[in-house]
């Protein structure tokens, strides 16, 4: 693949750790001294993708303590969701999606309790009889020590309704806040407490409706390569690219790996820095592709293993966010020219379901499901009613697979499916004619 193509000035999207670069020893599992980096992944919205992009965001409040919220929340989580969807625009007069809290639960208190701790009060002269002469020693006793207690808890019944379709995502969201300050250093105020309540309330409903933005920490190899990583700690990928693809090979295939290794973190990085979904996917496959060579050529190396998953885990990520900007696509399509043929009344705008109509079942649908505590029966019977998959049972998948503790009657029951008999063999048939 050329990648000069890819090479253009993009908007950094990444964040280096406030840690100095760490070393490790050959042999404890990375044989280059090695530096953490922090990169930014999109993620598709968790649970229901807006499709009315005209929104309307309305709080009320059910306990007094609450009335002083509702306008400074709603404000908050209008800001929030615009901030993550570009399309998202507020309009509370002709609305497409509302999306309305109600504060049921608004608690805060704070109480000052007095304990005993063991601690140097003092210090006095002891004669040292080996030195011959007056040396000091602690003294201990019990003290009297304040500590301020300051609890919270905040419940919001939410909801978020399309109101063309009457699609909805709902949930009763509660945080609670419970810390001791000894000696009241650094307590909060009980406003503080309460704006930060809100804040966990906001961050937890975001997510839910919008593409969002997760935290990936990778690493890179130094040594000889840490000229290029460097370029890259700086967040210059494509320069860091070039100096490694045109760098000499290493002669030992062993060593030579941690520059392939780097280069898929490269790549990697750069993937996620695409403005659209296409290039995202071509270098993520690039990314994969130098892993597993780093792999081949090191395979004593552990660390090498761990981004194959993470790069499956994008995949799939960036895979389900484009369903769901082409299941808004076409849901705003069908508002300025009608819906098509067959019409779509009563179904969905967008894939709400693993396996509903334009949302195949996938391999990470199998692990989410999993991970929610759906056990194996059910499992394979939703893999064997599902109107549509896209497994990927290539090594790779299937490591993935088995890494999230899928059982392999799970993955023969995603086999069968996904590559179903069509009739008798060739073989069989010549078997038959004779």
């Amino acid at each position: 693949m050329d990648t000069r193509i890819m090479r253009k000035p993009i908007a950094v999207l990444f964040l280096v750790l406030p840690c100095s670069p760490l070393m490790a020893a050959v042999g404890e599992g990375f044989g280059f001294p090695k530096m953490r980096v922090e990169l930014k992944r999109k993620r598709p919205a968790l649970v229901y993708y807006i499709m009315g992009t005209a929104i309307c965001v309305e709080v009320k409040s059910q306990v007094p303590k609450g009335l002083t919220l509702t306008q400074p929340m709603a404000s908050m989580l209008e800001s929030e969701l615009c901030k993550y969807d570009r399309e998202l625009k507020p309009e509370c007069t002709r609305p497409e999606t509302i999306i309305s809290c109600t504060i049921t639960e608004l608690s805060l208190d704070e109480k000052t309790e007095t304990r005993t701790e063991r601690q140097q009060v003092g210090e006095r002269q002891v004669w040292n009889e080996k030195k011959q002469r007056y040396e000091k020693e602690p003294v201990y006793g019990d003290v009297q020590v304040p500590y301020k207690i300051i609890t919270g808890a905040m419940t919001v019944s939410y909801q978020a309704v399309d109101k063309k379709t009457g699609n909805r995502d709902s949930d009763n969201i509660r945080v609670s806040y419970n810390k001791e300050y000894r000696k009241g250093e650094g307590a909060p105020s009980l406003n503080e407490v309460e704006q930060i309540m809100m804040w966990n309330i906001i961050a937890q409903i975001v997510p839910r409706l919008v593409p969002t933005i997760e935290r990936v920490e990778v690493l890179l190899a130094k040594g000889s390569f840490e000229a290029a990583s460097n370029l890259g700690k700086a967040g210059l990928w494509n320069k860091m690219l070039e100096t490694l693809e045109l760098m000499t090979p290493l002669k030992n295939p062993k060593d030579d790996a941690y520059r392939r290794y780097n280069i898929g973190v490269a790549y990697e990085a750069l993937a996620y820095q695409a403005e659209d979904l296409a290039t995202t996917r071509k270098l993520l496959e690039e990314a994969a592709t130098n892993y597993r060579a780093a792999i081949e050529m090191n395979p004593k190396e552990k660390y090498f293993r761990e981004p194959q998953a993470r790069i499956q885990t994008a995949i799939a990520q960036y895979k389900k966010l484009e369903e769901q900007q082409e299941a808004r696509r076409r849901a705003k399509q069908e508002i300025i020219q009608g819906p098509g043929p067959q019409g779509n009344k009563g179904k969905p705008q967008g894939p709400t379901q693993p396996g509903a109509t334009g949302r195949p079942l996938t391999n990470q649908d199998i692990v989410d499901l999993k991970k929610e505590g759906l056990d194996e029966e059910n499992l394979i019977s939703m893999i064997n009613t599902a109107p549509r998959v896209q497994f990927d049972l290539s090594p790779e998948g299937v490591r993935y697979l088995l890494k999230n503790g899928i059982s392999n009657k799970v993955i023969a029951a995603m086999r069968a499916r996904q590559f179903p008999r069509q009739g008798p063999s060739r073989q069989t048939q010549r078997k038959k004619t004779q």
